[in-house]
Order: C-alpha cells, then structure tokens, then sequence
C-alpha cells in the first residue's frame, strides 16, 4: 500500500476535526475499511485473498467521539472525513482566551540569566558580556495609546509625547520581538549602520555622519537599520537622534548634519540574533528563535488591541531610502501581502510537505510536519507515528508583491485591493525588512502547497489559504 496522504485541521473551540485523507491516484477501483477510535484512526486497504492486508495507523492528538457516524463525502481530492472532538461534562474546561496565547518566545523570565546576545550569523558578541543586572518586559506594544486614552493632561509627560520607552544602563527590556539595549552596554566595535544610511566623515570624527535625506522631515530622532560589524548581517534597529540647530540647519540646506549623531538605545531583533544565557559550570547556552512566533504575537496582540483582523505586510526598503535607487538582491519593485486572521487556535496535522522517501533534510521544507518514521510495508505497520499536531493562526491572504518584470502584468484586481486596504483605516500594518516578507510569504505558499487542491482558495478565490506556526519548534 503506497503512503496516504493526509491533512488534519482540529479546531477546538468547536469541537471539530477535518479531515481529508487523499488516496492513490489510479484507474483501479479501491477498497478500504475505516476504524475510527477515540485516539487513532486505522486505514485497511482490501487485498486479493492470497495476500495479507496492510493497515495503516494514525494517533490523533485530541480525543474524538467514536461512538458517533461520522460525515464521509468523496471528492476529486479523496475522502473528506468530519469528526467531533470529545467533550468532557464532569469537568467544565478553563476556558481560554487570545490573550493568554501572544506569549512570544524570549520572555523576560527566560531570559534571567542573560549573559549576552550575538550576530545570529558569525556569533559575534555584540553586547559587553555580563552588562546586565536586570531583565524586565516592557508593556504592551500599544501601551501609548492607553496613556492617551487613560492621561486627562499630557504637558508633563514628555517621554509618551516622544513614543519611545527610553534604554536603561545595565538593564535589559524585553519586547514582543527585539531586546532594548542601552548603547553603554553595547560592545564598542560590534554595531554599524546599514549600507545606504550613513555616510564617512573624512576627519574621522566618533560615530557616523548620517545623510541629509534621513532628516528632511523635521523629526530628531529616527530609528535606522544596523548590522553586525564583523560580517554585516542584520541584527536590529538603532535610535539616533541630532541637535535642535543641526536639524534647522539640515532643513535649510542640502548638506550633511554638522556634528555626528548620537545613539540613544538599540533594539536588537529576537529573530536576527542568538542569546546566551548563563548556566552552572560557566557553560553557556546558546537560544535562538526563527522569526515565525514573533510576527505571529505582532498579530495576536495587534487583533486584540484594535479588534481588527487585517493586516498589511510591507516591505521598508522605500520607506527609510526614499532616495535610493540601487535596490537590494530581491528584483521586487514592492514587496506586500495582505492578511486575514481567519482562526487563531487552529491546530493542523499533515505529511503533505514530506519527500516521497520521508527525508527531513531541509528544515522549512517540513515546517508543519516532522519526520516521518516509514518502516517496512505490511501488516500493522504504524504510519505518521510521530507527527505531531502544530499549533498554527489559519490566514486568508493576497500576495501583492510587484516583481520588477510583472509592472505590466498586474491586473485591475489586485491594484483596486491595494488601494482599499490602503485607504481602510481600520487595516493594521506592519513593517518589516524585504527578506523577511519575502519569507514569511514562502511560509504562507508553503502551507498552502499541503492543503488539498479544493481548499486552497477562499472568498470566491479571491484569498489563498494558508498557515503560520503560533509556537516554535
């Protein structure tokens, strides 16, 4: 019996699981037989008399009603199964709440023993080792928009005024996806600005000259793009800021800034770099988090600040090089998707991404399904004995990316939805860098790729369907 392939989506706060099971594709009328129990489903091909029946296994992550029919439809895809998950009437279940799953990974408590933080890259320390005394969470992300709603006078609040928590020496504050770092703590050499964004004094004067581009909007301070010194791969963001009379001067001309800027704080990303935490025996541990759970939190917590469930994720290429020309390796002109959290406690079992041999040699190729244990064909054979249910935010998105080659090519559809969302004040968006959303949008065509062809598309086609990881693995 050649391998099934199977999707799973389990959807505990009703009590359902979807299951479609996807059969050989061949001209041979097939027979199986089904067992449904209440923690694995079996799946018996019928075989002529002179040969011994294969059974096929799959454990179940969540109890199911066995005792109910379930609903079976056959379809192009294979057979479509619906069960209903168990419910227990003795004791009644805590009930959860969005706001207890936006936890990201990284939490200040995790990060107690914090004895540094290194280029995700070549683990080029970037911060002085041990500097920090304390590691704190900051507040929520949209903890400003609380102090407006809660502050009936504003003039002596000057740092809600500015939007920005301000750094504290030897203390570490933990956001949903960087690290706030004071610049005392930052080791000397480590950290430089971006290509593009800052350019060399010739006399050798401490700290970068910054172009003048970056200020002609009037603001003081601006958060810019930094890398790691050693082998310039993107670690985070720093917030420089420049005298009063320099930005005056820099509006009237078309120069430099007079004096160089000064640092004021850097965010280290979560997901650009590794940590390391302190452990007995003076033997280091080394943590690292892809950046899947981060933008997943963003989300969470975006949906239950503003109760809005679409979002926007662009690149920021333009936005901090508004004068740049020379783009990046990516040939895109502009680079967003356009989101819809449909379901948020989703959780999906699959083998779709797997090889035809089982192998698990690149991690993103299996995202949302670990290694299968294959084993010799026949009789009681357990099949998926290890895959594992993932907990995952089900999305409806558009891709409407703009490929330097497609300028022509876009249709009136995908630029009208462009500009709704634009318009819409009511779409969250985010920022993030080009790599990333074009990451994250692979992600998205990945899990797409292991649904079954039929529930790939939604809202009449308009919206793909897809998923992104919740948690970590």
């Amino acid at each position: 019996m050649s391998k099934p392939v199977i999707f799973a989506e389990i959807l505990p706060n009703i009590k359902s699981m979807n299951l479609t099971l996807g059969l050989p594709s061949n001209n041979n009328p097939l027979s199986f037989n089904l067992g449904i129990y209440a923690s694995k489903l079996t799946f018996e091909q019928k075989q002529p008399p002179q040969r011994a029946s294969s059974i096929s296994t799959l454990h179940l992550s969540n109890l199911i009603e066995a005792t109910e029919n379930p609903s079976i439809t056959s379809t192009n895809d294979g057979l479509d199964i619906k069960l209903r998950l168990r419910t227990y009437v003795r004791k009644k279940p805590t009930r959860q709440t969005i706001g207890s799953d936006i936890i990201p990974p990284l939490t200040a408590k995790e990060l107690g023993p914090l004895k540094s933080i290194l280029c995700s890259w070549c683990k080029f320390p970037l911060v002085n080792s041990n500097a920090f005394i304390k590691v704190m969470d900051l507040p929520s992300e949209h903890w400003l928009e609380l102090l407006d709603c809660w502050m009936c006078h504003q003039e002596d609040y000057q740092q809600a005024l500015l939007g920005d928590v301000i750094a504290k020496e030897k203390i570490a504050m933990v956001g949903n996806t960087y690290i706030l770092v004071h610049p005392s703590d930052i080791l000397k050499p480590a950290l430089d600005l971006e290509d593009g964004m800052s350019a060399v004094d010739p006399v050798d004067t401490p700290g970068p000259k910054l172009t003048s581009e970056l200020w002609l909007t009037g603001l003081s301070r601006k958060w810019l793009k930094m890398c790691c010194s050693r082998c310039l791969a993107s670690v985070g963001e720093g917030l420089y800021t420049i005298a009063a009379e320099d930005l005056e001067d820099n509006n009237e001309s078309s120069t430099g800034c007079g004096s160089a800027p000064t640092l004021l704080a850097v965010k280290f990303n979560k997901y650009m770099t590794v940590v390391e935490l302190s452990a007995p025996e003076n033997r280091a541990k080394i943590v690292t988090h892809s950046f899947a759970p981060f933008v997943a939190a963003n989300f969470l917590e975006a949906a239950k600040a503003h109760a809005t469930y679409r979002f926007v994720i662009e690149s920021n290429t333009y936005d901090l090089h508004p004068h740049n020309k020379v783009q990046p390796y990516l040939l895109v002109d502009f680079l967003s998707v356009q989101i819809w959290l449909f379901s948020w406690d989703t959780k999906i079992l699959t083998n779709a991404l797997e090889g035809d041999d089982g192998d698990n040699t690149t991690s993103w190729q299996n995202k949302f399904s670990p290694r299968v244990m294959m084993g010799q064909q026949g009789p009681g054979q357990v099949m998926w004995s290890d895959m594992k249910a993932r907990d995952v935010l089900k999305i409806l998105y558009i891709d409407c990316t703009i490929m330097r080659t497609e300028k022509e090519d876009r249709t009136s559809t995908q630029s009208s939805l462009i500009e709704q969302w634009e318009k819409d004040k009511s779409v969250e968006h985010f920022t993030y860098r080009e790599e990333i959303c074009l990451e994250i949008l692979l992600m998205l065509r990945l899990s797409t790729s292991s649904l079954p062809p039929s529930q790939r598309k939604a809202m009449d086609g308009q919206f793909s369907v897809g998923f992104l990881d919740r948690v970590d693995f």
